[in-house]
Parts: structure tokens; C-alpha cells; sequence
């Protein structure tokens, strides 16, 4: 894990935007920063969002940013398929 963020830190600039994507395929994630790919345990990716959250955190409160943000994420296909398929049958 300390090679990973070895490589992003190196990729990243300051004060500017990135993307990035994510995706997942049984229970493995995978981040592309850019042309870097790396793919983890579902686990370890867990412990990565973590992480970055809290220094997150910590770089918006030095930076003097007092303001709110609400943001949402989810998967939307096939919706309706996995409603069925989450529902109760043991009735």
C-alpha cells in the first residue's frame, strides 16, 4: 500500500482538480488515476478512502474552507433486476 501512494503523491499537483475512476468486478476495486491503474481488495480500498477522508478533512480545515458539501454515489443499473433479487422470499 506505501508504493501505491508513493506512485499517486508523485502523480498528483497541488491545487488542481483530478480525475479519476473507479470500478469493481467481484471483490476487487479498481482505481485509474490518469494512465495509472491499480487494482485492490475490496479491504484495502476501505482502508484508502478512509485515510484519504481524514487528511481530507484536516488540508479543508487548514485551508480556512468553511463551507458544506453534500455528495451522493451509487450504481444504477439494472435497478429494478437487483430489487428482485434483494426481496424477501422466505415468505
Amino acid at each position: 500500500m506505501a508504493r501505491f501512494l508513493e506512485k499517486v503523491s508523485n502523480l498528483w499537483k497541488p491545487q488542481t482538480r483530478h480525475k479519476f475512476t473507479c470500478s469493481n468486478e467481484s471483490e476487487l476495486v479498481t482505481l485509474s488515476f490518469g494512465e495509472m491503474q491499480v487494482t485492490l481488495h475490496y479491504r484495502d480500498a476501505f482502508d484508502i478512502a478512509a485515510i484519504i477522508r481524514t487528511h481530507a478533512k484536516q488540508a479543508k480545515l487548514f485551508s480556512g474552507d468553511k463551507s458544506t458539501y453534500i455528495h451522493g454515489n451509487g450504481i444504477m443499473s439494472d435497478a429494478e433486476e437487483n430489487a428482485k433479487r434483494m426481496a424477501p422470499t422466505h415468505f
